[in-house]
């Protein structure tokens, strides 16, 4: 089964059309199901971003945490490039969290609010 066609069957059935399977295609639409549904929980995981992952978001929001005091908001990432080195900077934070230096050692990035993590400003 193509990945066109299991779309398509998904969609069909989601808005109550009537959609049958052929012969031998309800086992692998399940699994592809399956696999996506588990790509999507693995996509959900909310790690501390890399210096890297950082690095390649210059311009978009995440959730910055300083182990310092435990202060939390969401700030815009700005990579400042300066001679032969570079830094985060925090855009639309309410105080600065460090530099990639003390980065993982005081401060850490998130794509999201770790759960039941709640902004402190």
């Amino acid at each position: 089964m193509t990945l066109k066609r299991a779309i398509r069957i998904a969609s069909a059935w989601s808005q109550g059309h009537v959609c049958t399977l052929r012969d031998g295609e309800a086992e692998e639409y399940h699994k592809m199901a399956l696999e996506a549904f588990r790509a999507m929980r693995e996509a959900e995981k909310n790690e501390p971003l890399t210096l890297d992952e950082l690095r390649q978001m210059d311009g978009e929001p995440a959730w910055f945490v300083s182990f310092l005091d435990n202060f939390c908001c969401w700030g815009i990432v700005r990579v400042v490039t300066m001679s032969q080195t570079w830094f985060i900077a925090v855009a639309g934070a309410e105080r600065a969290f460090g530099d990639r230096d003390s980065y993982g050692k005081s401060w850490l990035a998130y794509r999201s609010p770790p759960e039941k993590e709640e902004q402190n400003g």
